[in-house]
């Protein structure tokens, strides 16, 4: 249904700036493209968090209510799982006593997918871990099997198994993601698909920096992702190679990626194909930034305040996303040990970590864990870490 309030808004601020505002003088204030403002003005799509805050501020109103654009995220995520949950089963029964062809397994397999994709949004995590349980068997061998079908279930399956790392992720089962990341390269490169094969790419080199900090084993990785894909994905090949340089204080190195990444991001990331594999935010890109001068700092501690100046103007940009405000939040702890700011520290990895253990984050359990392992001796017999120190 078209969003009257949103449109009603639009109008008013015309008349209060004396002249009159089209949907693309709103999309230009707000940074989005005109497209996706007139999805959402028409009803036809929803805003994400961010963009919801910005119109929020945009139009100067308190209550997304007075847009329009309020979450309805109980009905539309029962609506979602019923789709998986019956696609699911529907398809597999179906399949197997033969009523159903390949084809038409697909196409179901296609629509749970895609509806896992938006769950995601929602932390429907057991809806989609039990869905791509029953789907994936039956999808690998349908990839594995040269047929003219084979492309069609090895895109399906490579968007499963990204699907599964990021699930892997959650729950920190770093060698269940290693294994997931092999597999999704795997299929990729069945797929022929020019954006799903150098997303696992970069899941796969990911896994080397963010869970074993390896990043000599995932620069090759990094550099074989660059040669293929869209900007988006080749911006996020570049951050991630500067963080990987940085790991290994590569100064000269990693600054030369950021400066590439910045500029080859796209001006719209959410409107590349890529977007769903490897969704980037304002905020994220804060954090992305950040966490490069952490790499840094390791190696030359006066990157630390960059590093938490960064982290403090991703927390802003975070809107509702608890779940990048935690690892934000945790990572300017890290900044904020190294600078040797012990309050700042504790108040950062309190909020953070109370925000992990409330959406039950594994990953971001563990991230906190390892910056309070960073303590500074010196610390440990103050009174404000002896209260941190009840939360680990």
């Amino acid at each position: 249904m078209e969003r009257v309030k949103l449109k009603e808004a639009r109008q008013a601020k015309s008349v209060h700036e004396g002249r009159k505002l089209s949907q693309e003088d709103v999309a230009d204030a707000i940074g989005c493209s005109r497209e996706a403002y007139s999805l959402w003005e028409r009803g036809l799509s929803d805003p994400q968090d961010h963009w919801v805050d910005r119109l929020l501020k945009y139009f100067d109103v308190a209550n997304p209510k007075d847009l329009d654009i309020e979450k309805t995220t109980a009905p539309r995520r029962q609506v979602l799982q019923m789709i998986v949950g019956a696609g699911a089963t529907g398809a597999l029964m179906s399949f197997g006593n033969t009523t159903l062809s390949p084809e038409r397994f697909l196409r179901q397999c296609n629509v749970s997918i895609n509806a896992c994709w938006e769950l995601l949004k929602y932390g429907s995590y057991t809806a989609i871990e039990s869905t791509l349980a029953e789907y994936v068997p039956t999808l690998s061998s349908l990839a594995e099997d040269s047929s003219r079908i084979q492309t069609m279930a090895a895109s399906l399956t490579t968007q499963a198994k990204l699907l599964q790392i990021k699930l892997a992720t959650r729950n920190g089962d770093f060698i269940g993601r290693q294994l997931l990341c092999s597999e999704a390269v795997q299929f990729g490169e069945l797929s022929g698909d020019p954006f799903l094969y150098p997303a696992a790419l970069f899941w796969h080199g990911d896994t080397y920096v963010y869970c074993y900090r390896q990043p000599e084993k995932a620069i090759g990785l990094f550099k074989d992702g660059m040669k293929k894909g869209s900007m988006l994905l080749k911006s996020k090949f570049s951050m991630n190679l500067a963080i990987a340089e940085a790991l290994q204080g590569n100064e000269t190195n990693a600054l030369k990626y950021v400066e590439q990444a910045e500029k080859v991001i796209p001006k719209y990331p959410e409107q590349d194909p890529a977007y769903p594999y490897v969704d980037i935010t304002q905020g994220k890109l804060e954090k992305q930034m950040g966490r490069i001068y952490l790499a840094l700092a390791e190696h030359s501690p006066g990157y630390a305040k960059k590093a938490r100046d960064l982290f403090e103007e991703g927390i802003s940009k975070c809107g509702s996303n608890r779940g990048d405000l935690g690892q934000t939040l945790i990572h300017k702890a890290d900044a904020a040990c190294i600078i040797g700011d012990l309050h700042e520290y504790v108040k950062s990895l309190s909020d953070g970590m109370s925000i992990a253990v409330g959406m039950q984050e594994i990953d971001l359990q563990q991230e906190a864990q390892a910056v309070f392992n960073k303590v500074r001796s010196e610390w440990k017999h103050e009174q404000v870490y002896q209260e941190l120190l009840e939360m680990f």
